[in-house]
Parts: structure tokens; sequence; C-alpha cells
């Protein structure tokens, strides 16, 4: 036998050791650098599916669904979402979109769907960006905004 196979905590010094001895010092620097910057990260995670339409912070969660015997089993709970089309005073058209009730109570309550885009700096719709963009664009050229 050889002299390495005898010591129980001696190893040849092959590639595939040099290489996991290197990737286990970079993951004790790097690992806590990267755990430190999700733990102070700022932004919320926001689905994709959020991001196509006006979804009021709401977004799939996911729960049990309890029987009689109170067994639990997963389940996903999913925004009441509606497919709505409302009137922009600003452009003169409708504008279509896929929002939640509490966003459809929101337009209400902002005063129709101009003001709701123009106030709300928590958008994270695409499409909502865009007609937002179109709005301003509208009124600059009828000089209501420098």
């Amino acid at each position: 036998t050889n002299s390495y196979e005898k010591a129980p905590f001696s190893r040849r010094l092959s590639l595939p050791f040099l290489i996991q001895i290197a990737m286990n010092r970079f993951r004790s620097v790097v690992a806590p650098v990267w755990r430190d910057f999700l733990r102070y990260q700022k932004k919320p995670l926001v689905s994709k599916r959020s991001k196509l339409g006006l979804y009021e912070k709401r977004d799939v969660r996911t729960g049990h669904r309890i029987t009689f015997s109170e067994k639990k089993t997963k389940r996903v709970f999913k925004p009441n979402r509606q497919r709505k089309r409302v009137w922009s005073d600003i452009l003169q058209q409708w504008v279509g979109f896929d929002m939640t009730a509490a966003a459809l109570k929101t337009i209400d309550k902002a005063g129709g769907i101009d003001n709701y885009l123009l106030k709300y700096r928590n958008l994270q719709s695409v499409h909502g960006l865009r007609v937002r963009d179109k709005i301003y664009q509208r009124l600059c050229e009828e000089g209501r905004v420098k």
C-alpha cells in the first residue's frame, strides 16, 4: 500500500482536490458577503405576474388546505384578478389592464386611472408605466406640465 493510504488525514494533492480547497476558501469569503447583501436588500421580491398588470401590492400566496381531520395540504391563494378597460380622460380612449379588485377600488378613490397612474409612485407594471408616459406626453403637449 501507499504511504498516503495509511495515514487517515493526509491526501494526495490532485487537481480536483486543489480545486475543492480553493472553492471552500472562496465560499468562506464570499458567502457571508452575499448573505448580508440578501439580508439588507431593500426591494421586495415581485412576481412576473404582478409586473404585467395593476395588482396593488397583491400577489400569489401559499398556504394550507385544512380538512375536517385537520390534515394540511399545500394550496395557492391567487389574487382577484380581472381584465378591465378604464376610460382615460387625458388620453380620451379606453385603456385595458389586468387589475385586481383592490386596484380598481384604489383607482376609484384616486379619481380615475389618470390620477392613479400619476399619483402612485410604486408602480411595478410595465404596461402601467407605458400608459403613464403617454399621459405625461399628452399633458406636456397641452402645456399643463413642463
